[in-house]
């Protein structure tokens, strides 16, 4: 099971666990999986998806920020919430 923070300058938008996260990096779109390499990215426009673990999908349109991934604790900071 993967910890997900996700943060805009104003608020935090996202907390809970999840069973895998979708982020629009600027080497194109990633998914994050329990046990994921370590790895921080630059994010580009576009939906930052969430798959809760009771199967609800969280989604957000988010413009830039960066995502750090490691020891399954995925946080996100966006610039804009669009």
């Amino acid at each position: 099971m993967l910890k997900v923070s996700v943060y805009s300058p104003v608020k935090q938008l996202y907390e809970g666990s999840a069973v895998s996260v979708e982020l629009p990096s600027e080497k194109g779109r990633f998914m994050v999986l329990e046990s994921h390499a370590p790895v921080m990215a630059l994010l580009e426009t576009g939906t930052v998806s969430i798959k809760t673990d009771n199967g609800t999908l969280v989604e957000f349109v988010v413009s830039g920020g960066f995502a750090k991934v490691s020891n399954n604790i995925v946080n996100v900071c966006v610039e804009t919430v669009l």
